[in-house]
């Protein structure tokens, strides 16, 4: 078994060795007592770029989940437009239907009634001949 390779003295190399360690698998851990002060500061920068990356990740989720709900907002606006005016021509169309039904009982009884003044001159007719 290969143990962790952390005998360099340059912190550099140890990360990079460190690096390299846990790639392979071999999970190394540096205690805090014995890092020295560039260790901790590359590490506080690794922690810090890390914490920025995922603010920012972060953000951009909330982001185009902001978005996704406005297009989704909008969308059901569009669709309930579409229905209020779908509803409005339906209800168009059955008031025309409505009038053009009107229209025509009105011709039909105008024709009724015409019919009826005919059949009535003619019994006056007949009548006055008999």
């Amino acid at each position: 078994e290969k143990q962790p390779s952390l005998k360099a003295k340059d912190p550099i190399t140890q990360m990079q060795q460190a690096h390299a360690d846990m790639e392979r698998g071999e999970a190394v851990k540096l205690e805090a007592a014995g890092k020295s002060e560039s260790e901790k500061k590359l590490e506080a920068e690794k922690a810090e770029r890390k914490r920025k990356l995922e603010a920012e990740k972060a953000a951009r989720k909330m982001k185009l989940d902001a978005e996704k709900a406005e297009r989704r907002k909008k969308e059901q606006a569009e669709k309930a437009e579409r229905r209020k005016k779908m509803k409005a021509e339906r209800a168009a169309q059955r008031a025309k239907e409505k009038a053009e039904k009107a229209e025509r009982r009105r011709q039909e009884a105008i024709v009724r009634d015409a019919e009826l003044q005919r059949a009535l001159k003619l019994a006056r007719e007949e009548m006055a001949l008999a």
